[in-house]
């Protein structure tokens, strides 16, 4: 007789263990998988930060600026908040590139971003490159008798930086602030932008750079 050996059968053992192999297996598949994606979201994220971060100053730049304006201009249409804008020029900044070079231009703007930002740090404002050297901060304050000794101190604490820019009687770096100050309850704020706002900010600073510089020029958002 021709006998046919049966395969032997697996053990519960055996049958046990190739399931933890599986297991085991699909664990590292999904830990990876996790690992991956904590990856990719980390990098997004970092993404996300550069495209609203001056990559020289580390603060906000321009496009978070406009992104964080949105949000004031909607509450001050629908909600009647005020606040301020400040539109801030580092005084005679090309003719300190030109006699300390491009390097300690560059410098120069890392410490004044840093100065305006610790002036601020203890009130509701975001600090922002606005441009080469120009700076803008807005506030969630709208009262002129609390913003303009802040942009005065701000005028101090640059010049108190000691950065050498020897032009005419000045020794330091120093920068001219415009200051708009808007009123929460101004008719018809719906037909105004925030571009009208920053208008009339810089007007207020070219003021200050007519009146010789290192000083402060505020007024309330007229119609």
């Amino acid at each position: 007789f021709l006998m046919i050996r049966r395969p032997p059968r697996s053990t519960r053992k055996e049958s046990s263990a190739a399931s933890d192999v599986y297991k085991r297996q699909i664990d590292n598949i999904s830990n990876s998988f996790n690992q991956l994606l904590q990856k990719f979201n980390a990098q997004q994220n970092y993404l996300e930060t550069l495209t609203v971060q001056d990559a020289l100053t580390g603060i906000t730049n321009r496009r978070g600026l406009e992104a964080f304006a949105k949000d004031i201009v909607l509450g001050w249409h629908k909600e009647q908040k005020g606040f301020s804008a400040m539109m801030i020029d580092v005084d005679h900044f090309k003719a300190f590139n030109d006699q300390y070079g491009h390097l300690e231009g560059d410098n120069a703007l890392v410490a004044v971003a840093k100065s305006l930002a610790e002036q601020v740090s203890t009130y509701e404002a975001i600090v922002s490159r606005y441009g080469g050297e120009e700076f803008c901060i807005i506030f969630s304050e709208c009262d002129p008798n609390i913003i303009r000794p802040i942009a005065e101190k701000i005028c101090r604490a640059i010049e108190q930086l000691h950065m050498p820019n020897k032009i005419g009687n000045r020794q330091w770096v120093t920068v001219s602030i415009g200051v708009l100050v808007v009123n929460g309850e101004v008719s018809n704020a719906t037909q105004y932008s925030f571009s009208d706002v920053l208008q009339q900010a810089d007007e207020q600073l070219y003021l200050a750079k007519q009146a010789g510089r290192n000083t402060v020029k505020l007024q309330c958002f007229t119609q």
